[in-house]
């Protein structure tokens, strides 16, 4: 998991001679998990912070390929982005130019599984699982008896987007696995979330939360499997 956060402690007193204050939290993240049994990559190369790193030898996968076992690829990605201004902060030397509460992440996840020919009695020989959430929050929060006066702008505003894609290939798995079969799933649970939750007097006042998310799963079955039992 990440957390990432940027917080204006409570019951705290600022004074603010005629400035503005901002309360940012931003971040991303590119997540990649393989489980590779087919005997071969499952792909050429893999890219961390901006450098390839190449695998050997590349993945070419047939129905004649050889391998052994089961391939399973498991990611679990919790991603927490928050920016607060607590309940009881107290702003003096009002009123003051502008205020901005702002979280905001992007980031992608990837995960692939293949098998190989021989998976021997494996029941699932391809099995990709991909479970997660993201959660960006900007709050600014409770002053009972203060009105945050201000010349220009107010602005809390959350945003997540997120794209994921899964690669199941059981493309490789022969006749001698049990069952032959690639299966993909994934749960996730992203959200944002948006609280202004003190009286202002503002030019204008934005609150608005964004969650975007994006899956693409892909599931190659084996034409092989078992053979069936005559009756």
């Amino acid at each position: 998991s990440a957390v990432n956060e940027a917080t204006v402690g409570k019951d705290g007193d600022y004074t603010i001679e005629g400035g503005s204050v901002a309360v940012e939290s931003t971040g991303s993240g590119h997540y990649l998990t393989v489980g590779d049994a087919s005997g071969k990559r499952a792909r050429r190369s893999i890219t961390v912070g901006g450098m390839i790193i190449p695998f050997e030898p590349a993945n070419v996968v047939t129905a004649n390929s050889t391998g052994v076992g089961a391939g399973i690829a498991v990611g679990l990605v919790g991603v927490d982005v928050t920016a607060r201004i607590e309940d009881g902060v107290r702003f003096k030397g009002l009123p003051m130019t502008s205020a901005l509460v702002n979280a905001s992440y992007h980031g992608t996840e990837h995960i692939e599984a293949a098998a190989g020919a021989a998976g021997g009695t494996s029941v699932v020989p391809v099995l990709a699982l991909g479970v997660g959430g993201v959660y960006t929050q900007a709050y600014l929060g409770s002053a009972a008896d203060e009105t945050l006066s201000l010349t220009g702008d107010l602005a809390v505003t959350a945003a997540g987007q997120v794209e994921r894609t899964m690669q199941v290939d059981a493309a490789a798995v022969g006749a001698g696995v049990g069952v032959g079969g690639a299966f993909g799933i994934g749960v996730f649970n992203d959200s944002a979330a948006a609280d202004l939750e003190r009286a202002a007097n503002a030019a204008s006042v934005l609150v608005d939360a964004q969650s975007i998310s994006r899956f693409d799963q892909k599931v190659i079955a084996s034409a092989k499997g078992a053979t069936p039992t005559t009756s």
